[in-house]
This record gives structure tokens, sequence and C-alpha cells, in this order.
């Protein structure tokens, strides 16, 4: 990709869909040898419902996400189908 486009920023991260207790769950780095790749981190059950829910494309993730109006998945649900007709 860099070669195609050197103009282009690149950012790689990691997406955690659900909490998990693994050590590697901390890490924003992987050191093999000679080779380092470090990445940004997104814990999906700590955004804000109100991210994927503005955002048609990420609207199936909503119900992963921390939700706004408590533990009541429902009342996002509710906007998601409605989108989803």
């Amino acid at each position: 990709m860099y070669r195609r486009f050197p103009q282009k920023r690149m950012h790689q991260v990691v997406i955690y869909l659900q909490p998990t207790t693994s050590e590697l769950g901390k890490h924003s780095a992987f050191v093999l040898e000679n080779t380092r790749y470090e990445f940004g981190v997104i814990c999906f059950w700590e955004q804000p419902s109100e991210i994927f829910l503005n955002t048609p494309g990420l609207l199936p993730f909503a119900t992963l996400s921390q939700p706004l109006w408590g533990s009541q998945k429902s009342k996002i649900l509710n906007p998601i189908l409605r989108q989803a007709q």
C-alpha cells in the first residue's frame, strides 16, 4: 500500500468486539525479532453508542457498544431496526 499511495498515512488498529481478560488486549505493539508493529486498540464496549447509531455502516455494531441508556439494549435495537426497514 505504501508504494502505491506514498502520500497516504496508514494507521493500523485492532478491534475487540467483546470484553476480554486476555493480556493481549492491553498491548498496542507486536514485537518479533527485528520486526515491530504498532497499532491502536479499539474496544467496542468502551465506545459510546451514539458513534454507531449516527454512522449507518456501523449500526450492526451498536449493540456491542457502551449503551447511552444503561444496560437497556432494546433502546439501542429500536433505532437499528428502523434504519434497516
